[in-house]
This record gives structure tokens, sequence and C-alpha cells, in this order.
């Protein structure tokens, strides 16, 4: 059960990564930059697992992917 919910969090999240990370900074006055930075210095922790560092790091590819999507859709409209 708790594998189906955190599949299901993360499918979630996956495809909603841009707002929730954009929704993230907004709501503490940050740049996006910043809070990708300070996830990123969370998960260099000792205690962060590798697999927790994966999931980061594909969090953070396709955070990237999804900006520029974004911006080139902005400037396309």
């Amino acid at each position: 059960m708790a594998k189906r919910r955190n599949t299901r969090i993360n499918t979630m999240f996956s495809e909603n990564t841009f707002d929730w990370l954009k929704a993230e900074a907004d709501g503490r006055g940050q740049s996006l930059a910043q809070i990708v930075r300070d996830k990123v210095t969370l998960a260099k922790r000792d205690d962060a697992t590798l697999e927790r560092l994966n999931h980061l790091e594909k969090v953070i590819k396709k955070s990237h992917g999804l900006i520029i999507q974004k911006i080139v859709g902005d400037e396309n409209e």
C-alpha cells in the first residue's frame, strides 16, 4: 500500500514539477534557482541515500526541461 502511494505521489510530483517548484519559490519569495540549490544542499547531507540523490537529479533535469519549454512557449504566444 505504501509503495503504491509513493508511486502515485512521485508520478504526480513529476507531472507538476515546474509548477510545484515555482509555487514554492513564490511562497518563499525566492528565485527558482535558489529553491533548487536548497534541495541539492538538503540532499547532500550525510544521511541522504543514493536513491534520494538519484531522485533529486531526475527532478532537477525534468524541471530544467519544463522551464525551457515554458520560456519557449511564452515567446511563441
